[in-house]
């Protein structure tokens, strides 16, 4: 598949360029005149991310989770009775809050032993389902990488919950900034083509306001019922002049 300045399709085949009956839209790219870029390329690596902690989270239970910590004996071997009491401990007496802070005796040394020494080693350095920050700021990059307010999204951050003023705010913002600059592309697209196509923006005011801005034109002669109708998206009516 190739394109020429005008955005027409060729097939190419054995040498031979055959244009088909289409054109090709792209967004822009500064690395080609005629291939663009979309949105997501910027966030590859944050998808991926997002995909290898949820994978590695997966692989915990998969592989039977492992051993927060070791119990390492040293110059002496347990015996079955503190063994015991190790499979008691951590099985019945060390999770939970009401377990909180329950002390576990140990005794190293039988009569007559020297120098027997117990301690406790972490297993791994990366706790096991702790990938939530991780995961919101790959969230928040992937998000801004398309221009979407968190809002539109369902993303409320505890220090900046708001009313519906919010995310009205935020709602214009992305039909400037986002949807209203992409409706321009798309329609000069068509147009360089002949066809002329007119897209309807985001509404992003509130109906009660509307209203109000509407009957004052009208009650200041600047617009008539009917183009006041038009403006709210209302079918026209006789009479409505």
């Amino acid at each position: 598949m190739r394109l020429n300045k005008n955005k027409e399709l060729y097939q190419h085949a054995n040498g031979h360029f055959t244009k088909l009956d289409g054109y090709h839209f792209c967004y822009y790219s500064p690395k080609s005149r005629y291939y663009g870029e979309p949105d997501y390329l910027a966030t590859l690596k944050q998808i991926a991310l997002n995909q290898k902690a949820d994978i590695y989270n997966e692989k915990f239970f998969d592989n039977g989770a492992r051993p927060d910590m070791a119990i390492i004996y040293e110059n002496a071997e347990p015996s079955q009775e503190q063994l015991n009491a190790f499979k008691d401990f951590f099985g019945n007496s060390f999770k939970g809050y009401q377990n909180s802070h329950n002390t576990l005796v140990l005794f190293g040394n039988d009569i007559g032993e020297k120098d027997a020494k117990i301690r406790f080693e972490n297993l791994g350095g990366v706790d096991d389902l702790s990938f939530e920050k991780l995961k919101k700021v790959s969230r928040d990059e992937i998000a801004a990488a398309h221009g979407l307010p968190p809002r539109l999204l369902g993303i409320t951050e505890s220090s900046a919950l708001g009313g519906s003023g919010e995310l009205i705010g935020q709602l214009h913002q992305f039909n400037e900034i986002e949807i209203k600059p992409k409706i321009e592309l798309i329609e000069g697209f068509f147009e360089n083509i002949g066809i002329k196509l007119r897209l309807k923006p985001i509404d992003v005011t509130d109906f009660k306001d509307d209203g109000e801005i509407v009957t004052n034109l009208i009650n200041s002669g600047i617009i008539s019922v009917n183009e006041a109708r038009e403006i709210l998206g209302w079918q026209k009516t006789l009479g409505g002049q």
